[in-house]
């Protein structure tokens, strides 16, 4: 059905294994009109730059805690602004 939005969550520690490859699946999945919703997890060692290649939007959670929250606010179940220990990394469109 053309009416429904298609989605997917990917929680990440930020630090990619195969970037050139995961890049590219994240192209692949974008050009099939799919939205990714990543959320980085963690304090240290985030590729902001990777992220930022991988989804229009990455989130970043330094709170494991704050995840649900998080999660929330992608999936427009709670308000737009984040919450304590939740970041909109530079030119997100969301907040």
């Amino acid at each position: 059905d053309k009416n429904i939005q298609r989605q997917i969550l990917l929680v990440s520690d930020g630090m990619p294994d195969l970037p050139a490859e995961t890049i590219a699946v994240g192209g692949k999945i974008l050009s099939e009109g799919i939205d990714l919703l990543l959320v980085s997890l963690g304090s240290e060692g985030i590729n902001e730059a990777f992220l930022k290649d991988l989804s229009p939007n990455p989130f970043h959670v330094d709170d494991p805690d704050q995840l649900s929250a998080t999660v929330m606010n992608l999936l427009g179940l709670n308000t737009p602004a984040p919450q304590a220990g939740i970041t909109w990394l530079p030119g997100d469109n969301r907040a």
